[in-house]
């Protein structure tokens, strides 16, 4: 096994470990890919409310 050492998209340091032949033929494109360089970003949330609020409903007045 050959473990190296890498800095990430995050800044931070990222230990890749390989047998020599994986080394032989990982492409920079893929090593990019595993230290998340050319990761897309994460599409936004999507909020959904715990609960809808009741509608309005319009009261009679009394005697009319």
């Amino acid at each position: 096994m050959i473990t190296r050492a890498y800095q990430n998209a995050n800044g931070e340091r990222q230990e890749v470990a390989m047998s020599a032949v994986e080394w032989e033929v990982l492409t920079e494109g893929q090593l990019q890919d595993m230290l998340g360089f050319n990761a897309e970003p994460s599409p936004a949330p999507i909020l959904i409310p715990s609960h809808a609020p009741a509608p309005f409903v319009r009261r009679k007045g009394k005697g009319k």
